[in-house]
């Protein structure tokens, strides 16, 4: 028996078995309401909350059904929609298609259920074919693409972004909590910024305090070369420039080094300076024995003549 029923000029339709019919007496599927265009532009949906049926439950909104501004499907609630695939997890999804999904006001937690900011994950196991610890994955995990991995790696405590490939290698960028140190290609940097590898750079500023003019200074103690070269004898390299030795195991200071590099060339500046000053007065004492020893000749061939 299908129970028919009339009100307000709708028709309902509940049979004991196939499609039942809320508005409508020809449901196409087992709950069906009255179709969009039936003339009735005013929203209408399911709710739990009588004194306000459009505050909570799902509905679509007012309006005509044309285009281009259709309708809009809506879900309306005041705690939440729990999606809970219980022991088949690994087969259920949440597909959305069309135009894809916007929040336009609150938090997505992924792995929480309090999430802290706009976008919040939280992974600390590791996902299968995943970096280690990763939280965010971007680009393929089954093919030999490039992806990119966002993670924060529990057992150094450390956050890290690794470009990878699928080979497994991966060249990370490490932010170490520990002193705010950033590092790529090393998970230990020691410093601000660390870089195994090599850096290319258009420009490079380095900002330092100190700055050789002091060699200008009439105080200042101009080693001699004499002293120089005794030291170049005993140590193998420049005063006040570190040994080959010592640039192997510690590095240089970028700024401190053109500094001392600078100091030596001013140092130099000054020593030609001063050999040109006595190559000048070599010169001028030349050109006088020079016109002496002119003026003998003369007197020589003179004495010859007579």
């Amino acid at each position: 028996m299908t129970w028919v029923i009339a009100s307000n000029a709708q028709t309902n339709t509940f049979p004991p078995m196939g499609n039942a019919g809320i508005g409508t007496v020809d449901p196409k599927a087992k709950l069906s309401f009255n179709n969009l265009n039936d003339g009735s532009d005013g929203p209408d949906g399911i709710t739990w909350y009588s004194p306000d049926p459009l505050h909570y439950g799902i509905h679509r909104t007012e309006g005509a059904w044309t285009q281009p501004n259709y309708q809009q499907l809506r879900l309306v609630w005041d705690t939440g929609i729990i999606l809970n695939p219980g022991t088949l997890y690994g087969k259920s999804y949440v597909d959305i298609q069309g135009a894809g999904l916007r929040v336009t006001s609150g938090n997505i937690g992924i792995g929480t259920i309090n999430p802290l900011s706009k976008f919040h994950v939280q992974a600390d196991a590791n996902t299968s074919g995943a970096p280690a610890n990763s939280q965010v994955l971007i680009g393929g995990t089954t093919n030999p693409e490039k992806r990119l991995s966002l993670a924060y790696n529990t057992s150094s405590n450390y956050a890290e972004l690794q470009s990878q490939a699928y080979t497994g290698s991966y060249t990370a960028i490490i932010l170490n909590p520990n002193g705010g140190n950033v590092g790529i290609g090393t998970n230990n940097p020691s410093a601000k910024l660390a870089v195994e590898g090599n850096i290319k750079a258009r420009e490079i500023k380095v900002e330092s305090t100190v700055w050789p003019d002091y060699v200008f200074d009439k105080d200042y103690q101009l080693p001699t070369l004499k002293e120089i070269e005794k030291h170049i004898q005993e140590k193998g390299h420049l005063p006040g420039i570190p040994s080959a030795k010592e640039v192997k195991e510690n590095g240089i200071e970028l700024g401190e080094m053109n500094a001392k590099l600078l100091q030596k060339i001013e140092e130099l500046t000054l020593h030609l300076i001063e050999k040109d000053k006595q190559l000048n007065k070599v010169n001028a004492v030349n050109n006088e024995y020079g016109k002496r020893l002119q003026d003998l000749e003369s007197k020589i061939n003179l004495l010859l003549v007579k």
